[in-house]
Order: C-alpha cells, then sequence, then structure tokens
C-alpha cells in the first residue's frame, strides 16, 4: 500500500532529464586529453621562459592569482544530490548552449524530483525479509487487513515445541521431616577429655610454654581426671614419638602444677601426680603384645597388605614406649628400680629365650639412659647386667647351631 501511493515521473520527464544533462555529439567525438612528456627543447625553453626574481617582486598581485581548476562540474545542485552525471568544464570542451525550451523542461524535472518522496520499492519488484523489516521498522501502524495475519512454519520444518506442564492425579504429599535427635548433654569427664585433647594437638617445642601453663589451668576435681589426663597424655606420646621429649618436659612442669588427691581406699597413700604416672608407665607397659605374629582371626579378617602396615604399627608403638619412659627416668620421674624391673621382664632369665621384639625394646631403652644410668652407682651395676645379658643372647644358638637372633 505504501508503495502504491508514491508517485514516479513519467517517461517524457524522465527523457528530457536525461537529455538536459548527457553531453552533446560533438563533445562525445572529441577525443580525450592524453599527456606527452615534453622533449628537451621544450623542457630549455620552458626554463628560459621562467622569470626572474626581480619580476616577481615587480608583480606582487599576480602572485595571488591562482589558476582554475580544472576537473568536471556538476549541472545544479539538485541533480548533485541526486547522484547524477556530470559533464566537462568550458575551459576543456566547448560548452553547448541549452534552447529556452530544454531548460524549461530540466527545471520542472527538477522540481517534480524535489517534491518526489524516496521511492522503497525495489527495482526488481521483489520485497525481501530484511526490505520488510525496514518499512515495518518506519511505519510501525499495523494496518487493519493484516492484522490478523499469522505465519506458518515452512515444509519439512518442526515448529518449536512448547513445555507442558502435566498436572498429576494423585500428586505425592511430602514426607514428614523426622524430629531431629537431640544430643545428649556431654558429660564433665567428655568436656575434659575433648578440651585436653584440642591443646594437645597444638603442642610443639616452641608452644611448649603456652599450652603446659593451659593445661595446668584447669581444674581438676577428682582422681578419675587426673588419671584422664595422663593416659590423653601417654596415648599422644606414643603417636608421635617425634615430640616425645617435648612430652616429657610437658609432663615435668605439670608435675608440680596439679594437687594431691585422698586415696579412695583408706590406709593408703595420696594419689599424686607422679603415682599416678607410674600406674600409667606400668599398665602400658603391661599392654604391649607378646608377639607380632598375626593371629588367624586377623589374616582372615584384614588383606595382606593391611596386616603388614597393622603389625608395623604396633613396633612403633611399643618402641616409642620404651623411648618415653626412658626419658620419663632423665627427668627424674621414674626411679633406678623401675628401670631394672622393665628390663628384667623384658630380658630375665626364663626357661625359652625372650622374643625377638623384647630384646630391640631393651636396647631402644639402653639407648635412651645408657649414659645417664651408667652415672649413677646403682644403675652401674643394673648396666653391668644387662650387657652381660645381650651378650649371651647373641651368642646363643639352636639345634642347628645357627644364631637364634638376627645379627642386627
Amino acid at each position: 500500500e505504501m508503495a502504491s501511493q508514491l508517485v514516479a515521473p513519467s517517461p517524457q520527464q524522465h527523457q528530457l532529464a536525461q537529455q538536459a544533462i548527457q553531453p552533446s555529439p560533438q563533445q562525445r567525438q572529441q577525443p580525450p586529453l592524453m599527456l606527452q612528456q615534453p622533449s628537451p627543447v621544450q623542457q630549455k625553453q620552458v626554463l628560459h621562459q621562467q622569470p626572474s626574481p626581480q619580476q616577481m617582486r615587480q608583480t606582487p598581485a599576480s602572485a595571488g592569482s591562482r589558476p582554475k581548476k580544472s576537473g568536471f562540474k556538476l549541472v545544479n545542485k539538485t541533480v548533485a544530490k541526486l547522484g547524477g552525471p556530470t559533464r566537462p568544464l568550458a575551459d576543456e570542451v566547448p560548452e553547448e548552449k541549452a534552447s529556452p525550451k530544454q531548460d524549461m523542461l530540466a527545471g520542472q524535472h527538477a522540481l517534480a524530483v524535489i517534491d518526489k518522496k524516496p521511492s522503497v520499492k525495489p527495482a526488481d519488484d521483489i520485497f525481501d525479509k530484511i526490505l520488510m523489516l525496514r518499512i515495518w521498522r518506519t511505519n510501525r501502524a499495523i494496518h487493519p487487513q493484516v492484522r490478523d495475519l499469522t505465519t506458518q512454519p515452512r515444509p519439512g520444518e518442526k515448529p518449536t515445541p512448547q513445555p507442558r506442564h502435566k498436572i498429576p492425579v494423585n500428586p505425592p504429599q511430602p514426607k514428614p521431616r523426622p524430629n531431629p535427635v537431640t544430643p545428649a548433654p556431654a558429660t564433665p569427664a567428655e568436656i575434659l577429655e575433648r578440651k585436653v585433647r584440642g591443646l594437645l594437638n597444638k603442642i610443639c617445642p616452641d608452644n611448649l610454654q603456652v599450652i603446659t601453663e593451659q593445661l595446668a589451668a584447669i581444674e581438676l576435681k577428682n582422681v578419675e581426671q587426673l588419671e584422664t589426663i595422663i593416659k590423653l597424655i601417654f596415648g599422644i606420646a606414643l603417636t608421635d614419638p617425634h615430640y616425645c621429649e617435648t612430652y616429657a618436659d610437658m609432663v615435668f612442669t605439670l608435675k608440680s602444677r596439679y594437687p594431691e588427691f585422698p586415696s579412695e581406699r583408706d590406709g593408703e597413700k595420696a594419689v599424686t601426680f607422679a603415682r599416678a604416672l607410674l600406674n600409667t608407665c606400668q599398665n602400658e607397659f603391661e599392654s604391649l603384645p607378646t608377639t607380632f605374629e598375626p593371629t588367624d582371626e586377623e589374616r582372615a579378617r584384614m588383606e595382606p597388605a593391611d596386616l603388614a602396615h597393622e603389625m608395623q604399627m604396633r613396633k612403633k608403638k611399643m618402641l616409642a614406649n620404651m623411648k618415653f619412659i626412658g626419658h620419663l627416668f632423665l627427668r627424674q620421674l621414674l626411679a633406678v628400680k623401675v628401670i631394672g624391673q622393665v628390663v628384667h621382664d623384658l630380658i630375665g632369665i626364663r626357661e625359652g629365650l625372650p622374643e625377638e621384639h623384647k630384646i630391640e625394646c631393651t636396647c631402644e631403652l639402653l639407648c635412651t639412659i645408657g649414659y645417664t644410668l651408667d652415672l649413677t652407682p646403682n644403675g652401674k651395676d643394673l648396666m653391668t647386667q644387662f650387657l652381660s645379658r645381650l651378650t649371651d643372647l647373641k651368642r646363643s644358638t639352636g639345634p642347628d647351631e645357627t644364631n637364634s637372633f638376627s645379627n642386627r
């Protein structure tokens, strides 16, 4: 509808406008100008014809005059806006004067071109999608005849699927949430164990004094709480033998910071930190495994690699226990007779030979305390007995006259 409203010029007006701007037959027959290279004689003549400096001073007005530019000139501004053809200038091509009739027709055509609206109709009379979108953006008003028109999918093209919200017939009911189980309130023993374990996990040689002061600030109310702290210290010392000396220094400091508690049994001495420590050492030593051979139940329950790892961890814990007992002796927390009893239980004279891991425990203990034990009067005699017993075990042989123990 918009294309039909535009006014197109008539064929006669279009022909007259083309005649007005086209060159004449004489201009078409005139050959184009060719640039020729001047000869040497002509170049010399041009040099002689150039004015001298005096002549240039005498004619200053002529210096400001500029030669006319050669080129093409448009017929009028209207044709220039429309991008029409150009014609040669008068200095290059002789201009032919148009007749009054041609001037009148050219003026009418120019006025018609000025009043004409820009045409949106394409040259091939085909309105593509891009052109239709431009027309629609220019005129947003929708014609009543095309208001109800819709598009259809192309043949072979699947329409965009629309989501379908299915309403279930019997929607599932939300399951009732079970009532959260409220944890039981922690007992005083659990609170104490959690607090002490958190402090022991942070200990190292750098913050030993700070952690020890925090442990000493804990108020103990009975013997059970004192034994709980000592057991936790022993447990972490056996799992981390690298800081065995640090834990021994902490025990030495706590010895004088915790109070005494009366014994539960009549006629017994009061329970002190040193006494509770000795009882814990005895219990840990008695709980050492008698052999490192896995049982049938452990072999059936565990993989060979896991079983070997478990045996290795037990052995490390046993050696760490001997090392910790030795550092407690060096800080005078254990007496010499306690060390003698420990060594006697390990490699004492019995009917059979002791196990090899007990000999290794004795060597670990003597390497830790041997120098200090040899300086005491009773300790020197004990060291002589210990070394004599180890020498006899080294020389012992079995029924096949081979060494009973390995050379290491």
